[in-house]
């Protein structure tokens, strides 16, 4: 039986004021929780240009950055108003509106 493990970054790091390194929830030990993970999951409230908040947060991309360095997957899930508006779009709206 596999058992899956979820840690969520904003419940055990301080985003905004950091640690010091060697105490728990600084850079180091964030890098080190991020190497240890089968996938990164990044749920995403909408992904069109303009409204995509999360993906212009200096944490966020941080946190991905690590993950692709040290080669580990990245997934998204997008919201419910946003999955199912990008289920209705075509190919060319979607070129047109995703943020890369």
């Amino acid at each position: 039986m596999s058992r899956t493990f979820v840690w969520a970054c904003f419940f055990c790091t301080n985003q905004i004021h950091g640690r010091p390194k060697g105490e728990p929830g600084s850079l180091a030990e964030v890098n080190t929780i991020i190497g240890s993970v089968g996938t990164v999951l990044c749920v995403l409230h909408d992904f069109r240009v303009g409204s995509a908040v999360y993906l212009r947060r200096s944490w966020f991309l941080y946190e991905v950055f690590i993950a692709a360095k040290q080669g580990i997957g990245i997934d998204a899930a997008l919201l419910g108003p946003s999955r199912d508006a990008l289920k209705q779009m075509t190919m060319s709206e979607i070129d047109k509106s995703v943020v890369v």
